[in-house]
């Protein structure tokens, strides 16, 4: 519906009411002059994306996140439950490891993360969230010399270190 509109109008201005990211396939399109992003509606929504919109106002509001301008800029997020069955409060650094699909030509497992939990006595737990980036993505392509994200199956491992793994998913990009 946005492309439509766009394509029908000469100068197009976006206007997102939304509480977390979207895409935006069309943010690049050469008559979309600029996007606003005023958030949920309130009361005073029209007046005031009206006061910006004409210039009374200088925006200056900032989003508390990012916004990709593709999918696959978007973070993978790998989690692990974790549990103390011992009788003493228990601490652990828990150490993500992450293997490449075979076309990486690397199977091997390549430190991308950590995090310290101290977990109390009595078959308590914690889950762990680790956030996996483009850049934990990443591997270094000596024929192009640039970082690129491999296509096909990621594994992730989780664990005390990369001889002590306790978890292992995978995921395909």
């Amino acid at each position: 519906m946005v492309q439509a509109v766009v394509d029908a109008n000469k100068t197009s201005i976006g206007v997102i009411h939304s509480f977390g990211a979207v895409l935006m396939p069309w943010a690049n399109h050469p008559d979309i002059k600029a996007i606003v992003w005023p958030g949920l509606l309130g009361q005073e929504s029209g007046n005031s994306l009206a006061d910006v919109l004409y210039g009374d106002v200088s925006p200056s509001g900032r989003l508390p996140y990012t916004i990709a301008k593709n999918l696959k800029d978007y973070p993978a997020k790998a989690t692990a439950n974790l549990e103390n069955t011992g009788h003493p409060d228990g601490a652990l650094v828990i150490q993500l490891y992450l293997s490449f699909p075979k076309a990486a030509g690397d199977s091997s497992k390549i430190f991308r993360g950590f995090e310290k939990v101290i977990i109390k006595a009595g078959h308590q737990s914690k889950t762990v969230k680790f956030e996996l980036t483009k850049t934990e993505l990443s591997i270094w392509d000596v024929a192009s010399q640039s970082w690129t994200i491999p296509r096909g199956q990621f594994q992730i491992h989780v664990g005390a270190s990369s001889r002590n793994i306790c978890q292992s998913a995978t995921f395909t990009l």
